[in-house]
């Protein structure tokens, strides 16, 4: 996999500069973040994107987000995310432009055989809402001609999206807090070919209580545990 970046620069911001200096003054203040956690306040006039390279069957898929303003190789938080197919140039964005949506969070599915190339891609989506009350979308996306589908909406989490074989991957998905689901998904088709619950523990509730410590400082910790009460919540 190789990296790349990308530099957009805007050259109104410099014209602006040398025509009409009494207005930039004002306008880059406009340009500028205010970041109270590091101290100081970062110029955003320019944008930048990190890209990653996905070798996929017969050719190269080349995908874009906006990079994190603290680290140019890691996608800014909730950037959408576009693949361009190299062999075709048709391009895919993961959710639609201006709709509130944001992708939380991106896997990009390999074959399991030699050679690993790419065969799609999982995406986490929603609203700023959905982020905050732990609720997501699953997109699910296939490399050989960059479609994808709403396969999943407002569940709790997504794990380990896998190859199996052929065009089908598998992941478990959770409705709810304590019910999961392994389903398998058929790339070609978008159909949900398998879809079993998975067995989850039960709660318990984890006491804690320091032991007498030595001399340093140190103790053990007692830890009891106990099954939850039948209509106590878990959270």
């Amino acid at each position: 996999m190789c990296r790349l970046s990308y530099y957009r620069l805007i050259g109104a911001c410099f014209i602006a500069f040398i025509f009409a200096p009494s207005v930039v003054a004002q306008d880059a203040e406009s340009l500028i973040v205010d970041d109270k956690d590091y101290g100081y306040r970062l110029p955003v006039d320019i944008v930048k994107y990190s890209g990653d390279e996905i070798e996929v069957e017969g050719g190269k898929i080349v995908s874009y987000r906006q990079s994190d303003p603290y680290d140019e190789y890691e996608a800014a938080e909730g950037a959408n995310a576009t693949f361009v197919d190299m062999m075709t140039g048709k391009t895919q964005l993961v959710v639609p432009e201006d709709s509130g949506q944001m992708v939380f969070y991106l896997n990009v599915i390999y074959r399991k055989a030699e050679p690993s190339i790419g065969i799609g891609y999982v995406a986490r989506v929603g609203t700023k809402e959905d982020y905050e009350a732990g609720r997501i979308d699953v997109i699910v996306g296939r490399f050989s001609d960059l479609s994808q589908k709403l396969l999943f909406s407002d569940v709790r989490f997504l794990d380990s999206p896998t190859h199996i074989d052929g065009s089908t991957i598998s992941m478990i998905v959770w409705p709810l807090d304590r019910k999961a689901k392994y389903v398998t998904v058929d790339l070609a088709s978008f159909d949900i070919t398998t879809s079993e619950s998975v067995e989850i523990p039960k709660p318990v509730v984890i006491t804690r209580k320091p032991c007498p410590c030595d001399e340093y400082g140190f103790g053990e910790r007692v830890q009891t545990t106990f099954p939850l009460e039948e209509g106590v919540s878990s959270e």
